[in-house]
């Protein structure tokens, strides 16, 4: 008889960054709460999906922030937990969440890389597995001009080619503008050409290789 495998699968990033709204994707079901209100998700939600012999349970977790309240400290402290008692931590990154005077200086390659080496390192040391998904295309225009698409693409290329990671997820694929060869395809983007809209979402989703988590 086939044994089913199972793997237990942390989501994890910063308030807002779409953990719940990849959640929900990944499972083809409304299971955590979508706004654009920060820190709705408070406790860790479980969604399961089954495929074959396998059983995938993603925990959505809350932001990760520097806790200034009582409610912060609890929440940071689910995140922590989660991260040590899981099989594999997807750590979701926007890179440009708000276009304004804190992304007016771009950080560098090799500071990205110092930062997701100490990232990855704390992670391999509690044995868990580490993941890294490339930053997904945007359209070139006032609110991400060419040198952000230039550092896009040269972090892509680190993550790919040089990154500490298990597995590289190149998240972009399914939406990216193939024919422009910058941006995402229209069915897939929101308005603003940076952000992937729900069937970009469902896109991505559908492509990850959830092998990688059995």
């Amino acid at each position: 008889m086939d044994k089913t495998k199972s793997g237990m699968i942390a989501i994890v990033g910063r308030p807002n960054v779409g953990k719940s709204t990849l959640t929900n994707a990944l499972v083809g079901e409304k299971i955590a709460i979508v706004t654009n209100k920060p820190q709705t998700t408070r406790n860790r939600i479980c969604a399961i999906l089954n495929r074959g012999e396998s059983q995938f349970v993603f925990l959505d977790t809350p932001g990760l922030h520097r806790a200034r309240t009582r409610l912060g400290e609890y929440m940071v402290g689910v995140v922590r937990q989660s991260v040590a008692d899981v099989d594999a931590v997807l750590l979701l990154v926007e890179p440009i969440a708000n276009v304004g005077a804190p992304e007016e200086e771009l950080i560098t390659v090799d500071q990205y890389a110092a930062a997701a080496r100490t990232i990855a390192d704390a992670l391999h040391k509690q044995g868990v597995k580490v993941y890294a998904g490339l930053i997904l295309p945007r359209e070139v225009n006032h609110l991400f001009p060419p040198e952000r698409e230039a550092l896009r693409r040269a972090i892509n290329r680190w993550i790919a080619e040089e990154g500490p990671f298990d597995a590289v997820l190149d998240l972009g694929a399914p939406i990216a503008d193939t024919d422009d060869g910058v941006g995402m395809k229209k069915e897939f983007a929101l308005p603003d050409g940076l952000h992937p809209n729900l069937a970009g979402g469902r896109a991505i989703a559908e492509a990850i290789d959830l092998s990688l988590f059995a």
